[in-house]
């Protein structure tokens, strides 16, 4: 590459220049791969990082100063995710709870519940304890989330990622074939870190005044109108009977769909007139049959 054969005048250069491991210029191509490798290496552990020290502060700001409320279960709902061995179950309830004394305001939000919580959890009937904060109802944790103490296993998991993002980054700088990857990377996984883990940990939910709350009320209980030509929907909502619709008959046990068609083939024929087919033709609606 220019050096015409004099390797240590070529080494030395390169030395000079060399801002990574490997800066030659045939590694621009190692650079871009890398730099996917690199912003994980930075923004997993600013956001785990970041994630458990706003979650600290606001336990604490929830223990000390925050108000607690009698949260109504109006929803519930679970899910799966899967791995590659493994599964696990998710458990989410929907809660309502009043954000003042006046009841002018409700707050409404999902949380998460143990799977004992989650069997017993009926909707409109069930009825679960919320702290929030006073100024913000939507920064919330259930009580029983409040009153156990889960330091030890936050310890022991932050301690097993900053051993394996430690093990990450450091086959990474020492092992790899950068340049610059880390220079641009490291920034702006660090950022995309800390700004994903603000957005999540922003208070989820919605707050709805007295009227939209009968809106919403009155949209719920239309979703919830009785088909026509069901039965036993109010006695139990769980069991919807179906009641088949017969067939109208005329005299006879014949259709009267049966006897029209019967009477248009006759006109059709010739042998009934236009008068005569209309005068059979209401005859057979009003249950008379065919003459």
């Amino acid at each position: 590459m220019g050096c015409n054969g004099r390797l240590s005048h070529c080494d030395s250069a390169y030395a000079q220049n060399a801002i990574g491991p490997n800066c030659m210029p045939e590694m621009w191509f190692f650079d871009i791969f890398l730099t996917l490798f690199f912003l994980a290496g930075s923004a997993m552990p600013c956001a785990l990082v970041a994630g458990f020290i706003r979650t600290r502060r606001l336990m604490n700001a929830l223990k000390s100063h925050g108000v607690q409320k009698v949260g109504q279960v109006i929803g519930k709902r679970q899910y799966v995710t899967r791995s590659k061995n493994s599964s696990t179950t998710h458990y989410m309830v929907m809660l309502q709870y009043q954000t003042d004394y006046t009841g002018m305001q409700v707050a409404q939000k999902e949380f998460s519940v143990t799977g004992a919580q989650y069997s017993v959890a009926q909707e409109h009937v069930t009825t679960i304890q919320v702290v929030h904060l006073p100024d913000e109802p939507l920064q919330a944790y259930l009580a029983t989330a409040l009153e156990g103490n889960n330091s030890g296993i936050a310890a022991f998991m932050g301690m097993f990622f900053i051993f394996f993002f430690g093990i990450w980054n450091g086959f990474l700088l020492f092992l790899s074939p950068w340049c610059y990857a880390p220079v641009w990377a490291y920034p702006i996984g660090a950022f995309c870190g800390c700004k994903v883990c603000g957005n999540q940990g922003e208070g989820s939910g919605q707050i709805l005044s007295a009227s939209e709350m009968a809106t919403q009320q009155t949209q719920q209980q239309a979703a919830k109108t009785p088909l026509v030509g069901y039965s036993d929907f109010n006695a139990n909502p769980n069991i919807i009977t179906a009641i088949p619709v017969q067939p109208a008959t005329a005299g006879g046990g014949v259709s009267i769909a049966d006897e029209i068609m019967k009477l248009q083939g006759l006109r059709d024929q010739g042998i009934l007139s236009e008068m005569e087919f209309q005068t059979a033709k209401q005859r057979a609606l009003n249950g008379g049959g065919m003459v």
